[in-house]
């Protein structure tokens, strides 16, 4: 998963699986340094997903919450691959 949003944003990122699984804190805080950058006036974050149990495809339920600063645009992307 990436997120990206303004350096001076501190969101947070969790999701909801369609068949009951819960990630509360996929993303503790776009100022974490261990999964954020700082490039230019954005924090890029970037976030591996534990290994799941095959499921058949449905609606995932994704909550940015921004925790501090002016008003953002923030941008969450979730790409599936095979390992």
């Amino acid at each position: 998963m990436t997120v990206i949003a303004p350096a001076s944003a501190n969101v947070g990122v969790s999701i909801r699986t369609w068949y009951g699984a819960i990630f509360p804190s996929i993303l503790t805080s776009t100022h974490d340094p261990a999964s954020c950058r700082t490039r230019s006036s954005q924090a890029v974050c970037f976030e591996r997903f534990p290994l799941l149990e095959t499921q058949q495809a449905g609606t995932w339920t994704v909550v940015a919450s921004k925790r501090s600063g002016p008003a953002a645009t923030i941008r969450v992307a979730i790409v599936f691959a095979k390992p």
